[in-house]
């Protein structure tokens, strides 16, 4: 199967790594090699416009993964496809964000929740939803959004912030975040691709939401430090993306994944998460110092 990312970020080249029967051609802003030993991997450059080398590669995949971000507001591979009059493949996987739902409740957020979550990104990425939707029904083709809580895993997690330098922790009383290991969301892709009840919504998250403090804490624990220090998420010296990121207090419920695919996370809870990152990054940095 051939899979176009329009945007080889985190996501996408885990799914290539873990994933060698697939082969996955990415986009990237700047060119640079896929890693060595890799041959199922292919980056291309893509910074808005198309060249003929993408074009046919977009022309020929069967499933495109789209995990560009909206930029001003613009999705800009939404965009191109409307400018360029490209045919989409059979089916699209769009991933979102979970921001796109609101609550201060601290309830559960299922993929039948109402979409009002407050802020430009939430709107953002609502408006990038409806517009992949209503580009896939134009040219028959399947569409999945998947919103994902937020996201950590080897060389991207609490482990890895407290050792370059996080000072503090934000903690608010009651309120909690979800979030999910990337070997997770990959499975879930893998459920969801090239697959025919692979259309619709679908809500990643691990089974224990929690105040971001309580995921540093434990870092610090697996490292021998103490803990850090807990900051309110109003203090001053927060900045606006911390501040935003605790703007809500819910809980994400993947039901979709889990009753149509029979999913559950490898990963339920920060725990065992960043117990694997521990052990998947001290062998990364052991094969670096040699």
């Amino acid at each position: 199967m051939k899979i176009l990312a329009w945007g080889m970020g985190y996501v996408a080249r885990r799914l290539a790594q873990n994933c060698p029967h697939l082969k996955v051609v990415g986009t990237t802003r700047q060119p640079v090699k896929a890693d060595k030993g890799r041959t199922n991997e292919l980056l291309m450059p893509f910074s808005g416009d198309i060249e003929s080398g993408l074009r046919n590669y977009a022309s020929q995949a069967d499933v495109w993964l789209v995990s560009i971000p909206p930029v001003n507001g613009r999705d800009m591979v939404a965009d191109l496809v409307l400018r360029e009059r490209l045919a989409l493949p059979s089916q699209v996987v769009y991933l979102s964000a979970t921001s796109v739902y609101g609550g201060h409740d601290g309830g559960y957020r299922d993929e039948l929740s109402l979409l009002d979550g407050e802020g430009e990104r939430a709107e953002h990425r609502r408006t990038a939803e409806a517009t992949w939707m209503h580009l896939c029904s134009s040219h028959s083709s399947r569409f999945a959004t998947v919103r994902l809580s937020g996201i950590y895993g080897p060389q991207r997690n609490a482990l890895h912030r407290v050792l370059n330098g996080q000072t503090f922790s934000l903690h608010r009383a009651g309120a909690v975040t979800s979030r999910i290991h990337v070997d997770d969301i990959v499975a879930g892709l893998k459920s969801i691709i090239g697959k025919s009840g692979g259309w619709g919504a679908f809500n990643m998250a691990d089974d224990l939401p929690c105040s971001p403090a309580i995921v540093t804490d434990y870092a610090c624990q697996l490292l021998g430090l103490p803990a850090l220090p807990r900051k309110d998420p109003e203090d001053r010296d927060v900045s606006p993306s911390a501040k935003s990121f605790m703007q809500h207090n819910r809980r994400i419920y993947a039901r979709r994944l889990r009753e149509l695919f029979d999913w559950s996370p490898q990963f339920p809870t920060y725990k065992e998460g960043l117990q694997s990152c521990f052990v998947a990054d001290m062998k990364q940095t052991l094969s670096q110092d040699k």
